[in-house]
């Protein structure tokens, strides 16, 4: 749908209600912020969004999407802090309106945690997000009242983490006595948090850390109970609820038994239907789940990476549950 863009790549994409989808674009020119893109569905009208400056921060950027389910997009807004500042950097999150233009602060700057992304609850009173590809990272909560730890215990074998221990680490810790916890999202109906954690990340530190396999838990909204929903993923990325609640998209280099790819998992069946050969960095459906949006990176070594948008037309697969 949208092949490499000169001058640029693509690091993130959303796909609200109103046949517009918005990207994350990055350019290649380093002095030059990222930026929000819109374009329509066939690739066309590829454009920048404008979105305002905080006064109070030193340069405003904005990367990380979220859908609330009143049709607007969610915003991360990056406010970098004056020049030596420690940390360098803050976020919040922003609602924009596609029709109107509108923008309107969700969640408060604070530096707790560097949000990815924004999956939101059915009130969309609350999201949850990650730290992303961090060595250290973890999921959390994010409400008006700013960043709330969760609790939860990820339990694989012998070894054991709380997803809160992040915000317990002290100043230099390695993480190596916690496991790593990454790309959140929300159940249509509220009760379930899907997610990628990576039990083997335990006693491993620095880079070593990324290398380890995760495996897909859910967890229960209600009681935090977290189950293993499939083990052993190499690389996994873009875990993603379809709109009726009954698959779970996601992407990794190796699924034990079945290979690599991009995939639908039945969450109730158990059974994997691969979507492309490709391996998607993100993976999004469209509002009315009849087709998905995949961001792939070629992977080359080359600068700007190349990125690509493929659309997957799902709906004879999803429509039968």
């Amino acid at each position: 749908m949208l092949g490499p863009q000169a001058g640029g790549y693509v690091s993130t994409v959303a796909w609200p209600r109103g046949g517009v989808i918005f990207v994350g674009y990055v350019p290649a020119d380093p002095a030059r912020l990222p930026e929000v893109r819109r374009l329509n569905a066939d690739g066309s009208e590829f454009r920048p969004v404008s979105l305002p400056d905080d006064p109070a921060c030193r340069r405003t950027s904005y990367q990380g999407f979220g859908v609330l389910h009143d049709g607007r997009l969610a915003i991360v807004k990056i406010c970098d802090l004056p020049a030596g500042a420690t940390p360098s950097a803050a976020y919040g999150a922003v609602a924009y309106d596609p029709n109107s233009g509108a923008v309107e602060q969700l969640f408060p700057v604070e530096a707790k945690i560097h949000p990815s992304g924004l999956r939101f609850n059915p009130s969309d009173d609350r999201a949850v997000t990650a730290q992303g590809a961090s060595i250290c990272g973890t999921i959390a909560y994010l409400t008006r009242n700013g960043v709330e730890p969760i609790s939860a215990t990820v339990t694989d074998g012998q070894r054991q983490w709380r997803l809160d221990d992040y915000f317990k680490r002290r100043t230099g810790d390695d993480c190596s006595s916690i496991g790593r916890s990454d790309g959140p999202d929300w159940s249509p109906d509220g009760r379930q948090i899907a997610f990628i954690g990576f039990p083997q990340a335990i006693g491993k530190s620095g880079p070593a850390r990324l290398e380890v396999p995760g495996n897909i838990y859910l967890m229960d909204t209600a009681t935090l109970s977290v189950k293993a929903l499939v083990q052993n993923l190499r690389f996994p990325a873009g875990v993603s609820w379809s709109p009726n609640g009954q698959w779970l998209a996601f992407s990794a280099s190796d699924v034990p038994g079945h290979g690599g790819g991009t995939w639908l998992l039945s969450v109730s069946g158990g059974n994997f239907v691969r979507v492309s050969d490709r391996t998607m960095t993100e993976v999004e459906w469209s509002p009315d789940g009849r087709q998905m949006i995949g961001l792939w990176d070629n992977g080359k070594t080359t600068w700007p990476p190349e990125t690509e948008l493929d659309v997957f037309d799902v709906h004879s697969i999803t429509m039968g549950g």
